[in-house]
């Protein structure tokens, strides 16, 4: 399967509650979020698994906070515990006001020899990114998001 990223958008006024438990603002089934039937999904960001992609597009920018983080690998090497993390409206305008700066990508960063179907598929998500931290930035809502 592998492993993805969600984003859910989260009111002002409840950010101190998602930061004390994030778990509560994530679906109990994002993959069935994201590909479900389009009249049924709730609000929300898929970047599949061009996040990694894209964490290395936005390198050290501000937009990199939309993507920061990573799993931690367990014991088998086969699970792992996801990386949680939340955005407060500040954050996400910030985000917002970066992420629209960025070009969709020629290459892809360490994959040359994939470059045209990489690219594509980077940015794709790279648009979804954009609308979806734009679009809170204008309801000055927070995120919260999981990468796992």
């Amino acid at each position: 399967m592998g492993i993805r990223y969600y984003a859910y958008p989260v009111r002002a006024e409840l950010i101190e509650h998602a930061r004390s438990d994030p778990r509560l603002f994530i679906s109990d089934d994002p993959l069935m979020d994201a590909w479900g039937d389009p009249g049924d999904r709730p609000p929300m960001l898929y970047l599949d698994k061009a996040w990694r992609a894209l964490q290395e597009l936005f390198g050290d920018r501000p937009c990199a906070a939309l993507v920061r983080g990573q799993v931690t690998m367990c014991g088998n090497g086969f699970e792992y515990d996801p990386w949680l993390g939340v955005l407060d409206p500040d954050e996400v305008a910030d985000v917002a006001r970066d992420v629209v700066l960025i070009e969709p990508p020629i290459a892809v960063p360490g994959r040359p020899e994939r470059v045209l179907f990489e690219a594509d598929y980077v940015g794709r998500y790279l648009a979804a990114a954009q609308e979806f931290a734009c679009a809170l930035a204008d309801a000055d809502s927070g995120l919260v998001y999981v990468i796992g």
